[in-house]
């Protein structure tokens, strides 16, 4: 393509940001028409856009014929109604459009110079440009000002007529008129000669000004000398004439209100027409040839800065001094303005200009949720402000003002070097070139600010690198080392991502980025994780989540993030926000370099116990401090791994080695899991049989640290917070402390989701040694002597156990060593005793059983469940029967294995066997003897009469007369007297049978009390029950058991009784009632009295008591009931048997009634008699010895004396 068709072209490109390219598109225009009628098409549409926003570019009212001293006196006064004034019209203007970025590159080379464009016929003539030399045309050098006989005459004539002539007075009064118009939308009421003669007039002072030597001397905007006059004298002494507006510009913001009021108005006007800038169009005359010659606000310098990279250096460096002072202030650039004036008044209207503080406003507002959305195209213009922004730390004014002392004491290396270099070196390369330059200093101040950010003294640098950290966040790049470092890692891994999502792509990836790419990353993740602020997406998107979940958290110091990240899976927990915080929290668990606030807090043991690992860093850091976690001294340490171990608990995405340890499992076993609320670690434990064996050592070590405190749980703490709070607030943390706590409590009213917790807990330790806390502490010595081949299975920490080392430690629980080992294993003991599910083994062989003698009572809950089952134990397959059989022997041992009996027998126990050692089943067997008493209350009574009707079903239930009578069991098996096997209480039974033939006393003891209770209740009589059933249900229906009713109502109708056996039975245990008092229920219950009265001293057995009671049945206070019951035993029976009984009795009345003076007081003699010879003794036994040993002495008196 030819030059001159090229330059045409790029002319082009910039006419249609403007609007242009609607009606013309570049490559139409060159094909179809010839060069001189483009340019005529191009002039009539700037001509057409000019008359439309030509008042844009003057904004001053009207001034009035105030003196200069007046005007001094009260600058600000005029200043707020001239300000008022350039606000309304900038609200009316239509935006000039901006370049496109995508257009077609403009030639590097710098075009050459355009010839003269003719008009086509018909078609109004281009404004002509300045002359360089004289006085524009309309203009009276005379008074300096609009020449009142000229195009302006009329306009002047009918707009200022109180307007004295001269110093531009007539040009300011039209320029503001033309404002007004525009502002109140009515039609201008001047002529477009006179508007251009307006324009020249302005653009001609500027450069009289600009000239060493002026020879007028006009303000750009009226009274600025006079109002700045202090301020030029303080800050611009030593600037030249042609330099003190440039001067007043640059140090605007230590001007005074007024001064910078005027010097706002002279850059509005500037910001309107390039020309007006002298500095920017002498420095950049030459590269505006390839700009359109237009006089549209704004549109040269948008088309300049379209075509920086091709710019001279001169004007390159003088446009990026124009930005600086348009980026301080929005409403210098005027495309901005115009895309966002209805944003600014809707979001930011309390918001004061200046500062970059509008730019700002925007920038925070389009982030926030709003059901009002935001408008894109100002968005977009926004976006890129902010990014130019913060490409040079002297674009920033926040970071221009606030931190230059930081900048000199900590970056002053990099200020150097990007001092020393030109802008054009710095920014005018393509973008290739300079962000993926490692060497271009570009940003490296700001960098700088960043990476020292902790150094930095100065509270509002500290705001500005904020601010700089959390636009990086959003608009990945604007920090340029980061795009340099990181462009071919966002290439690779996040193509896809939006802007405001590499960050945390790109952390996902950490291990796979580039060492360069790495280090940004941690730098800015470690600054984001201060202060939620810092991360917007979250700030922005949270709102409504930390107004409703951390009203009372302050933003600052990361707690706020810590709030929404303990509070996401609450009910109400708003979705979105949900998400962006769980992205968050998955991105930033792929290094403990970015979270600053652990890193901090654990200092001495990153550089201590897991100071291998600080090279390597990342994620195995974070693994070394979690399994360290309870080594870990420093509090605030070991609260941040804590959170970290909790969070991995909820998900396992927020645990990457776990995760990646158990992708595969995951993968063939939890796929359609959705990873939050530990479903996939629960998923992982219902296979944890299955999966691999690395996985479940990682899933091991999550539940044994949850186990020793559930703390480390944020599920399992949060569902039994309340109840943790009602039952266990003094409970101290640590060792299983709480969760014991909680098991203690199973039976109160816990929460249905905490007894589930617990009972999952409860569950896992019974099948894994490990996995409790007292066991480990405890029992691990006893445990390699007691059971060696069980304790290696389970110390793998596979999960293979299944509870046989917790089950052989039971069994050997009678050689347990450590008193500390026994307390923890009676713990188990008793769990399993109560909750016989929790015995792995007892829950896989008694499965089928449960569904086939249980079906009904599933759903009512374990504990039916397991009654069923030991009530029907004798119809269970081998296996099961054997385990439910283990656990009721392990239940009779201890009193504390029956909670409810403990419960209901509580006062019973203090009052009758307080004294009673525990174990054994002492304690159940000392209220079994004492259960008739009276002050036994019906519900303990109740419970014994249960108890006794379990222990009546098998010798091993009662561990007392087990372990007293194998002697004589023996010998009944020798003599084939007993069976060897306990079939339905078959051995209680032989050694009730042969009572007299019991050698040892003890045993003879606990059987006879077995007989007791069986007098008393059918159901403690061995296959009683099933034999005689039929004929109860026959003979005695609804009778009560107990109280020796049904035995009463049997024998009473012996004579129907249908079954043999039943009949044998009903017989044998008649014979005993009738043969014994303490065996007939009856007797024993209406003699009670009687017999402590009367035969205290008799001992029990072969009848003796029931003679006893014969002999005196007719003594005064003997009872009538007691008189009937004894009327159905074999008394005369039992009185001839016992004869010397009877005649002990008589001797015995007949001494107490013939007692003579001696019988009565024959002792007290005695013992008098005795006193005296003793005393006899003792005199004369004193005097003699005396004499003894006087006699020498008194001798050796004798002699001393006569010596």
């Amino acid at each position: 393509m030819a030059p001159a068709c090229r330059r045409k072209l790029l002319r082009l490109q910039s006419l249609a940001v403007l609007g242009a390219a609607a009606l013309l598109s570049a490559k139409a225009a060159a094909e179809t028409y010839d060069e001189d009628y483009l340019n005529q098409r191009l002039q009539v549409l700037a001509e057409e856009e000019f008359e439309r926003q030509l008042a844009l570019a003057d904004e001053d009212a009207e001034e009035g014929k105030d003196d200069e001293e007046a005007e001094a006196e009260a600058p600000a006064a005029a200043a707020e109604e001239e300000e008022k004034k350039e606000e309304e019209a900038a609200d009316t203007a239509a935006p000039a459009k901006e370049a496109e970025a995508d257009e077609e590159e403009p030639a590097a080379k710098q075009p050459e110079k355009k010839p003269e464009h003719v008009a086509a016929p018909g078609v109004p003539k281009f404004p002509a440009p300045i002359p360089k030399k004289g006085v524009p045309a309309g203009v009276s050098l005379v008074i300096h000002d609009l020449d009142p006989e000229g195009d302006c005459g009329p306009a002047i004539a009918s707009l200022c007529k109180s307007t004295e002539p001269g110093e531009g007075r007539f040009a300011r009064c039209v320029r503001s008129a033309m404002s007004a118009a525009k502002a109140r939308q009515d039609t201008v009421p001047v002529g477009a000669a006179c508007r251009r003669i307006v324009r020249n007039f302005f653009v001609w002072v500027a450069l009289e000004g600009s000239k060493p030597n002026p020879t007028i001397s006009i303000d750009p905007v009226e009274g600025l000398r006079l109002t700045c006059r202090k301020d030029i004298d303080t800050l611009c002494d030593d600037a030249s004439s042609k330099a003190v507006f440039t001067c007043l510009k640059d140090k605007k913001t230590k001007l005074s209100p007024a001064c910078r009021h005027k010097v706002q108005r002279m850059q509005a006007h500037e910001s309107a027409d390039i020309d007006l800038d002298v500095d920017l169009s002498q420095a950049c005359k030459d590269d505006l040839e390839i700009c359109p010659n237009t006089t549209l606000p704004g549109a040269r310098v948008a088309c300049l800065r379209m075509n920086k990279k091709s710019l001279t250096e001169d004007c390159t460096a003088a446009l990026f001094k124009r930005d600086k002072h348009d980026l301080e202030d929005i409403r210098l650039n005027l495309n901005v303005l115009q895309t966002c004036s209805k944003e600014v008044k809707k979001r930011c209207a309390d918001v004061e200009a200046g500062e970059a503080r509008i730019l700002e406003c925007l920038w925070s507002q389009m982030h926030t949720r709003s059901v009002d959305p935001f408008d894109p195209a100002c968005k977009a213009k926004v976006e890129k402000l902010t990014e130019q922004s913060l490409s040079d730390y002297r674009l920033d004014f926040q970071v221009r003002t606030s931190c230059a002392s930081d900048i000199t004491n900590l970056c002053y290396k990099e200020k150097e070097e990007v001092d020393s270099m030109s802008i054009k070196n710095l920014f005018s390369a393509d973008l290739d070139e300079v962000l993926f330059a490692e060497e271009n200093p570009a940003g490296s101040v700001l960098h700088c600010l960043k990476e020292k950010s902790a150094e930095v003294k100065s509270p509002r640098c500290q705001v500005a690198v904020q601010r700089m950290v959390r636009v990086e966040a959003m608009q990945f790049g604007t920090d340029v080392k980061v795009m340099s470092a990181c462009h071919n890692d966002v290439e690779n891994w996040c193509p896809d991502s939006r802007r405001e999502e590499i960050h945390t792509c790109l952390r996902m990836h950490m291990n796979d980025l580039s060492y360069q790419c790495r280090a940004e990353e941690l730098l800015q993740g470690a600054l984001e994780s201060t202060d939620v602020r810092l991360k917007p997406q979250i700030f922005y998107t949270c709102k409504t989540a930390m107004d409703k979940f951390c009203r009372d958290v302050a933003p600052g110091a990361s707690e706020m993030l810590h709030c929404l990240q303990d509070h996401r899976a609450d009910a109400g927990f708003p979705a979105k926000c949900k998400t962006v915080v769980v992205t968050d929290m998955q991105a930033n668990v792929q290094d403990y370099r970015l979270n600053t606030k652990l890193v901090r807090a654990c200092k001495r043991e990153i550089h201590g116990i897991c100071k291998d690992f600080e090279e390597e860093g990342g994620k195995s850091m974070l693994e070394c401090l979690s399994s360290n976690v309870k080594t870990i001294t420093t509090p605030a340490c070991h609260k941040q791994v804590k959170r970290y171990i909790r969070q991995g608990g909820e998900n396992i995405h927020l645990s990457p080695q776990k995760r990646a340890k158990c992708e595969s499992d995951i993968l063939q076993f939890c796929t359609d899991v959705e990873p939050g609320t530990g479903s996939i670690h629960a998923c992982l434990m219902e296979h944890r049989h299955e999966i691999s064996k690395e996985c479940a050592n990682f899933e091991f070590d999550k539940t044994e640290l949850e186990h020793s405190d559930i703390s480390f749980s944020s599920i399992a703490e949060g569902k039994c917070k309340a109840d943790i709070t009602k039952y266990c607030k003094d409970t101290r943390s640590g060792e299983g402390r709480v969760w014991k706590c909680l098991e203690d409590n199973m039976d109160e009213d816990l929460s249905l989701e905490c007894k589930s917790e617990v009972k999952k807990h409860m569950k896992l330790n019974h099948a894994n040694f490990f996995l409790d806390s007292g066991l480990t502490k405890h029992c691990q010595a006893d445990a390699k002597k007691l059971c060696a081949q069980h304790v290696t299975v389970a110390a793998s920490k596979s999960f293979a156990s299944r509870g046989a080392l917790v089950a052989c430690m039971i069994e050997n629980r009678a050689k347990i060593g450590s008193h500390e080992c026994k307390q923890a294993m009676h713990r188990m003991q008793q769990q399993r005793v109560q909750r016989n599910v929790l015995d792995p083994v007892a829950k896989e062989v008694c499965q089928a059983d449960v569904q086939r003698v249980c079906p009904d009572e599933k759903e009512k809950g374990s504990g039916h469940v397991q009654k069923c089952l030991q009530e029907n134990l004798k119809d269970l397959a081998t296996d099961c029967q054997h385990k439910i059989h283990s656990y009721l022997v392990l239940a009779s041992e201890d009193i504390r294995f029956k909670k409810s009996l403990m419960a209901a027998c509580a006062t019973a126990l203090k009052t009758h066997c307080a004294d009673v050692q525990i174990g054994e089943g002492r304690q159940v067997n000392c209220l079994l003897r004492n259960m008739e008493e009276a002050d036994i209350d019906s519900n303990c009574q109740e419970h014994l009469a249960d108890e006794a009707m379990w222990r009546a079903k098998n010798i091993e239930y009662n561990p007392q007369m087990k372990k007293n009578c194998n002697s004589d069991l023996l010998k009944l098996f020798e003599t084939k007297k007993c069976q060897s096997n306990d079939v339905a209480g078959s051995k209680i039974l032989c050694l009730s049978r042969h009572i007299n033939e019991i050698s040892k006393a003890s045993c003879k003891y606990d059987v006879r009390q077995n007989m007791k209770r069986q007098s008393a209740d059918v159901r403690n009589v061995p296959t009683m029950m099933q034999e005689c059933k039929g004929d109860i249900d026959a003979l005695c229906p609804g009778k009560a058991a107990g109280e020796g009713r049904v035995h009463e109502c049997l024998r009473d109708q012996k004579s129907q009784v249908q079954s043999a056996k039943c009949y044998e039975i009903i017989t044998e245990i008649e014979e005993r009632a009738k043969n014994s008092a303490t065996l007939n229920y009856n007797v024993r219950k209406k003699c009670r009295s009687e017999t402590r009265r009367f035969c205290k001293d008799v001992e029990a057995g072969d009848s003796k008591i029931l003679a006893c009671l014969g002999l005196h049945r007719k003594e005064a206070g003997f009872s009538e009931g007691c008189t009937k019951a004894l009327v159905k035993t074999e008394l005369e029976k039992a009185i001839a048997k016992h004869p010397v009984q009877a005649g002990m009795d008589e001797l015995k009345k007949y001494l107490s009634s013939h007692r003579g003076f001696f019988d009565k007081y024959g002792l007290i003699l005695l013992a008098g008699t005795a006193g005296c010879v003793v005393m006899t003794g003792f005199v004369i036994s004193f005097v003699v010895i005396r004499n003894k040993l006087w006699t020498p002495y008194n001798q050796m008196t004798v002699d001393t004396a006569a010596d």
